[in-house]
């Protein structure tokens, strides 16, 4: 999160959506770093997802959503992920740690 903040856009704040820290930006977008290596298409996933995104709706303060991984999404995922607006990067831990 201080690598996102430092190295990618300054952040406004730092929330919480159930289990999972996120960081928002001033233009209201938020961003969820997560350590995994591979994401994939499952129940379980898609629960996690929609109950963050209910918590994000509640807030009414978020323009966009980022899920930025240090690992990669498999095609189901990116799917579902995407249709529900989230904008995915892949991969995102060089450029967090740099």
């Amino acid at each position: 999160m201080a690598g996102y903040h430092s190295r990618i856009t300054p952040v406004a704040g730092v929330g919480q959506a159930g289990s999972i820290p996120y960081l928002q930006r001033d233009d209201g977008a938020v961003i969820v770093i997560l350590p995994l290596d591979n994401v994939f298409q499952t129940e379980a996933v898609a629960g996690k997802f929609q109950r963050i995104d209910e918590i994000l709706t509640q807030t009414g303060k978020v323009a966009d959503r980022e899920l930025w991984l240090t690992g990669g999404v498999d095609g189901g995922a990116r799917k579902m992920l995407e249709t529900v607006g989230w904008k995915i990067t892949e991969k995102a831990g060089d450029r967090l740690r740099r």
